[in-house]
């Protein structure tokens, strides 16, 4: 009896201590990571509430690099939205180097990654919290772009973007960025666009399934922004 009653316990040890070991390696595993913390302003300093943050990789430096803007990033890394006073976190990051940007969710502010020469590029350490990043978005000139559809012919957009209508800004490198959707109707749908001031831009209309015409008739394939 008392055989059969040691050996029981002993692998009643030996498997606590196989949970312990587990839970140690993943405590070390955290700590190979560090976190972001940062705020997101405009160009006077007031805080951006509300903006979408993206963290990219940076790309090494010996990758060329075109001539900014638009600033180039490598793969998304991470997303957060920043609270009401422009405050962001990450909690976890693996180190490296990153690009920090960030989309206001009204018009008006332009995202530095889009149309700044630069944006903000930090460095996570293991184990540690960076702190102090700002993203700074500068103010542009407001572009409404309204698509009328008397016939209903759309349906009821769920988001800021429909795949099958969609409003894109073109640069003059040939940049797209698409213009997200401010509101919808039944017989219209309203976009705004952000762009700088001073720029020359094309506006140009992608319909899977639709013809969009002017208000003459006609079908544009671009729109000229002097």
């Amino acid at each position: 009896m008392s055989g059969p009653s040691l050996m029981r316990r002993g692998a009643a040890v030996w498997m606590l201590f196989a949970v312990v070991c587990a839970w140690g390696s993943r405590a070390d595993a955290a700590s190979d990571f560090g976190s972001l913390a940062g705020t997101v302003v405009d160009d006077t300093g007031a805080s951006v509430g509300g903006a979408r943050v993206t963290i990219s990789f940076a790309l090494p430096q010996n990758v060329p690099h075109p001539a900014a803007p638009p600033v180039v990033t490598g793969p998304l890394a991470a997303t957060a939205v920043a609270d009401a006073r422009g405050l962001f976190s990450i909690p976890s990051l693996p180190p490296g180097e990153y690009v920090a940007c960030a989309e206001a969710t009204a018009p008006g502010l332009l995202n530095p990654c889009h149309w700044a020469t630069a944006a903000p590029v930090f460095g996570i350490t293991p184990g540690k919290e960076t702190t102090g990043v700002k993203i700074t978005l500068a103010r542009g000139a407001t572009l409404p772009v309204s698509i009328s559809d008397p016939k209903s012919l759309l349906t009821p957009a769920k988001g800021d973007t429909d795949l099958n209508l969609q409003v894109h800004i073109v640069t003059a490198k040939g940049v797209h960025h698409n213009v997200p959707i401010q509101s919808s109707t039944g017989l219209a749908r309203n976009h705004v666009a952000t762009v700088p001031f001073g720029t020359a831009v094309t506006v140009q209309i992608l319909a899977a399934n639709l013809t969009v015409n002017d208000q003459t008739g006609k079908v544009p394939a671009v729109i000229q922004i002097p």
